[in-house]
């Protein structure tokens, strides 16, 4: 299948939900919704993260094609370590050079080293590291699923997916199947798959009837975390919220379906391998600088200041790490793991 070209730039528009997010209440105050319409539309950034975990499911399931379960793992490991090593180093380092002047327990550095922080008994040193230990839960369940004679039956493991995740919203489930089905962030990896297949395949009634099934469970997440992520949620942002997701789902869902897609270039592609380093970044960059009233005078310099160093830091991890040493790395494990690559 041809490179999904708009994938590139759906990654950099749910990064740069996620920097607006967290940067808005640094900038207006606590309250950004009163200070700017920007900061009205901020405060839904964070959905930003539901379109990641959508556009994971998609690639995931892209990615399986013709590997096995080990080189599966270790391509996803190749694709996310290097970044988050250099990104979680840089950050430690400017925790000892801050303001509290003290660098992280080395238990808790290790801990977070892994991705999995909360499974180790730690809290993340960033606080976009716990969608990782999401991310790579999802991978184990499909690393699983690649070690079984399911692999060929992915569609369908989809469909039951999101079954069951409606069962969970309806109020009925038992002892760990929360944890097995992911519920309720596994409607957005399960849409993501769905989407994949479609774009694969095209759509036929089953196809569609779960599309809007997941489109319908997303919303459903999207409201039942909500007041997690916006303080004092008032009740007209549970509509906005879930008009949000849908319109995500549609669009997506548009972008597949239609015949021709955005032609690659350079540009784009620089801008794809932005999104990641720039999700992981932006609050160990700016923070120091927006949360320091006394620096550079006013508001706007620290902006910026701000906005100058993320950019010059996204853009030498993309330029360096993302598109020179992660591909290297994965052609010569590709060559590795060449005798244990071809699965039917």
């Amino acid at each position: 299948m041809k490179r999904f070209v708009e994938l590139d730039i759906l990654r950099f528009m749910a990064a740069g939900a996620v920097v607006a997010y967290h940067f808005a209440p640094r900038i207006f105050g606590s309250a950004p919704e009163a200070g700017s319409p920007f900061g009205t539309a901020s405060r839904y950034g964070y959905l930003g993260v539901d379109l990641f975990f959508i556009i994971s499911g998609y690639v995931i399931l892209m990615s399986t094609r013709g590997r096995d379960w080990r080189t599966f793992l270790v391509q996803r490991a190749i694709r996310l370590f290097p970044s988050f090593w250099l990104a979680l180093a840089l950050t430690i380092l400017l925790m000892a050079l801050g303001s509290s002047g003290t660098a992280p327990s080395l238990s808790r550095i290790m801990a977070n080293a892994t991705m999995l922080p909360g499974y180790l008994g730690h809290d993340p040193l960033n606080q976009v590291y716990w969608t990782l230990g999401v991310e790579w839960k999802f991978y184990f369940i499909v690393a699983v699923l690649l070690a079984t004679p399911l692999r060929s039956r992915m569609e369908d493991i989809a469909c039951l997916w999101l079954a069951v995740l409606a069962v969970q919203f309806a109020g009925f489930g038992f002892t760990g199947l929360a944890s097995a089905s992911m519920f309720p962030y596994g409607s957005y990896f399960a849409f993501g798959m769905l989407l994949f297949c479609i774009h694969e395949k095209g759509l036929s009634t089953r196809r569609m009837f779960f599309a809007a099934l997941s489109i319908a469970l997303s919303s459903a997440t999207a409201l039942r975390v909500l007041p997690g992520f916006i303080v004092s949620p008032l009740p007209a942002d549970r509509y906005v919220v879930a008009g949000i997701i849908a319109i995500i789902g549609m669009v997506f869902l548009y972008l597949i379906l239609r015949e021709k897609s955005i032609a690659q270039s350079p540009t784009i592609r620089l801008l794809g391998a932005t999104t990641y380093p720039l999700y992981l970044l932006h609050g160990a960059l700016a923070y120091p600088i927006l949360e320091n009233s006394s620096l550079l005078g006013s508001t706007l310099a620290r902006v910026t200041a701000a906005a100058v160093l993320v950019a010059a830091v996204t853009y030498a991890f993309a330029t360096q790490i993302e598109l020179r040493f992660v591909p290297w790395l994965s052609r010569r494990a590709s060559v590795v793991l060449a005798p244990a690559k071809e699965v039917s």
